[in-house]
């Protein structure tokens, strides 16, 4: 797994560069835009406090967004150590109407916070290996609205588990069309209807014998 840091930045940050180098093939060289330089079109302009504060006074903050926007496909702005005190405290309103800008404007710039370089480390070694390994899942949960019908309702509750979706949720049901029959249901009968793998979790859940 590999990083490219911009020259400029390796030189600035040179504790982050040090811990990357730890964990990663990490190469130093110009970027057009940009701080940091992972896969997939994945691009990080670092900020602290103090320097997204000032890049907005000067208007310097709107062209690199430009440039991030024309020379990758998924740009990022990492702010780090945001705090609205000492001389940020009076700065509060202009760090907010920038960020609001931002969030109307350049819709295709994602916003990451992070409290210090420990964390922009944390999350610089996370976006890597999750870019470098795409096959490992993180679940999401469903969404799930309100209903007032008790087969949207079934089906709903049975999606709260990792794994079942609206299918597997309605094939489901439609062996076991009640909650009391599939509390009843014997792990052989489940097994016809359920994914193996989703087995012990839902037998957990309604059973609570695992």
């Amino acid at each position: 797994m590999s990083i490219i840091i911009d020259s400029r930045e390796a030189n600035l940050s040179k504790t982050i560069y040090e811990k990357l180098c730890k964990t990663f093939d990490v190469r130093v060289l110009y970027l057009p835009a940009g701080d940091y330089l992972l896969a997939d079109g994945v691009a990080i302009e670092r900020k602290t406090g103090a320097g997204f504060y000032s890049d907005l006074i000067s208007g310097r903050l709107w062209e690199q967004l430009n440039k991030l926007c024309e020379c990758y496909q998924k740009p990022i702005v990492l702010i780090e150590g945001l705090e609205y005190n000492g001389r940020l405290r009076e700065a509060a309103s202009v760090c907010r109407a920038g960020i609001s800008t931002i969030l109307l404007h350049w819709r295709k710039i994602r916003l990451l916070f992070t409290k210090d370089e420990n964390e922009t480390v944390y999350y610089l070694k996370y976006l890597t290996s999750r870019i470098s390994n795409p096959k490992k899942k993180i679940y999401v949960p469903p969404f799930v609205k309100k209903s007032r019908k008790p087969s949207e309702i079934r089906s709903y509750m049975l999606q709260c588990i990792s794994g079942i979706g609206p299918k597997a949720a309605q094939r489901i049901l439609k062996k076991f069309p009640t909650l009391e029959k599939l509390c009843l249901a014997k792990e052989e009968d489940l097994k016809k209807v359920v994914p193996r793998s989703k087995l012990p979790i839902l037998v957990e859940v309604i059973k609570g014998e695992r």
